[in-house]
């Protein structure tokens, strides 16, 4: 695993791997799904996870985007709802460029993106 993220109550973890693939669990329930990685991240390393206060998942990886996803706990699905293009990701010393940390703030209505170059960005998302 090389991301990890509770959703605000902490009943839902969202896991993430180094090879692509991303899953959600149910704490209560031991039991987990896997959710669909965009096709232009497939096989990216992911990096970064983050949950919103209302129930968002951001996702960052390894090809310089940062992915938007609705979440529902209930159902442990995670569907797309936009995408953001770091405009500067860059090379890290062992060849991977991309989006390497993200964070929501306090309302859920701004994104913030550190990419392997060491710069940080503020997205409005809400």
């Amino acid at each position: 695993m090389s991301a990890l993220a509770f959703n605000r109550d902490g009943g839902v973890l969202a896991a993430a791997n180094e090879s692509g693939s991303a899953e959600l669990w149910s704490v209560a329930g031991q039991t987990g799904t896997q959710f669909d990685v965009p096709a232009a991240a497939a096989g990216q390393p992911i990096w970064a996870l983050a949950f919103s206060d209302v129930g968002e998942l951001a996702m960052a990886d390894s090809d310089g985007e940062a992915y938007l996803y609705q979440v529902d706990s209930g159902a442990l699905t995670a569907s797309v709802v936009g995408a953001l293009r770091d405009p500067d990701s860059g090379d890290t010393p062992a060849g991977d460029a991309g989006i390497s940390a993200l964070a929501f703030g306090p309302d859920g209505n701004v994104l913030v993106t550190g990419d392997t170059n060491g710069n940080a960005y503020l997205w409005r998302v809400g």
